[in-house]
């Protein structure tokens, strides 16, 4: 098959541009509703080779074929009743490009409930499906979960667990035996990724999680919500009121309003581009939270971490790549510097290997379709077993 060579690349930010002089809203939106957006689309960004554009999940049909012979879509949790994706699927139908999707999964209260998926979304899924390449599959999913929910809509055969891209960020040194020499030295220092204050089952837990950041004096790192990056960027007064409260309420309730601002220019922060997040990570001895990507980007600076899961998705991203996690509603014992890394085991072996596995199926996708990717991967693919390759 013939390298493409154009890519159309559908995808939110992979930065922000000015990001110093940018407020949270406009940190929100070029992140798509969630800054943990820069890491899978950093991880495909830096993967693909060629003439790549971005472009909207909003372009037409004519923007698409102008941008590319190809398009790519970095995926999330589309698959739920939060989105309804008629348009872009007309869109992508119109300009009757091959498609490959990446990362895709789907979203529900637990895995022992099917996915609500509206006819809109469905249709989505189907015009990727229908638009691939070969015969070969085209769609890569988060997950087994996310599978069976595509096999409910007669799609499993086009899909094929690849995981999170987020996952391969790292292909410059070898992290794994880092993580694993760090889990066995003291914690003293430890960052949250913190979650938003609307799940109350998880209020108790992550205020365990903040007393650990405050007693070290880390630091709390925001991703999803436009309040929540607003607090992250002090902007107090963009915020409604009782919104302010409830915050304050859920997650530091022994403070007053004038120490919680205080508290959150202390401790919270919002990134707007991936290596700026793991250089600021690496600082930390442990990474902690409910936040997925804020605890992959951890271990991919070479940090010990481990997700709190609430949910289907976080849940299932965690298992497909043996992400070190825990239910919120596991904890038997109070959260304490000295059992971090007990709480959450990583197992170097298991990861490798999985990783491996998952590396192999997500270049197969690109394979199939005929783009060319960072060799580099195929290195992750061929060391299942040993360390990662050393940057040369």
């Amino acid at each position: 098959m013939t390298a493409v060579k154009r890519i159309a690349l559908m995808a939110t930010a992979r930065s922000v541009p000015d990001l110093y002089q940018a407020d949270a809203e406009t940190l929100y939106n070029f992140q798509g509703g969630n800054t943990g957006n820069v890491a899978f689309v950093n991880a495909i960004s830096s993967h693909l080779s060629g003439d790549v554009t971005v472009v909207s999940w909003n372009a037409s049909a004519d923007e698409l074929k102008r941008a590319g012979d190809i398009v790519v879509i970095a995926c999330a949790n589309q698959l739920g009743s939060h989105t309804d994706l008629g348009k872009t699927a007309s869109n992508l139908d119109g300009a009757g490009l091959p498609i490959v999707a990446i990362g895709l999964g789907a979203q529900a209260d637990s895995q022992a409930k099917d996915a609500t998926i509206t006819e809109g979304t469905r249709r989505w899924v189907e015009v990727i499906a229908a638009h691939r390449s070969t015969e070969r599959p085209n769609i890569g999913v988060r997950g087994q979960y996310t599978l069976e929910q595509m096999d409910k809509l007669g799609l499993a055969e086009q899909a094929v667990v690849a995981g999170c891209p987020s996952n391969l960020t790292n292909l410059s040194f070898d992290f794994v035996s880092l993580v694993e020499a760090r889990v066995k030295q003291k914690v003293a220092l430890v960052a949250s990724a913190i979650g938003h204050p609307f799940s109350p089952e998880l209020a108790d837990i992550e205020r365990q999680i903040l007393n650990l950041v405050d007693q070290t004096e880390g630091t709390c790192i925001v991703q999803h919500g436009l309040s929540m990056i607003r607090l992250a960027t002090a902007e107090f007064d963009k915020i409604d009121a009782a919104l302010l409260e409830t915050s304050r309420r859920y997650f530091r309730p022994n403070l007053t309003l004038d120490e919680f601002r205080i508290w959150c220019r202390k401790r919270m922060l919002a990134f707007g581009d991936a290596d700026s997040w793991m250089t600021w990570t690496k600082r930390y001895d442990f990474v902690i939270g409910p936040r997925f990507h804020g605890v992959m980007l951890a271990i991919q600076a070479g940090v010990p971490a481990g997700c709190v899961a609430h949910d289907s998705r976080t849940l299932e991203l965690c298992q497909t790549m043996a992400i070190p996690v825990r239910m919120y509603d596991s904890f038997k014992s109070p959260l304490t510097l000295d059992n971090l890394s007990e709480t959450f085991q990583f197992d170097a072996a298991s990861y490798r290997a999985t990783r491996a596995s998952l590396a192999k199926a997500y270049v197969g996708l690109y394979a199939a379709a005929g783009i060319s990717y960072d060799g580099r991967l195929d290195k992750v693919v061929a060391n299942s077993a040993g360390k990662q390759h050393q940057a040369a």
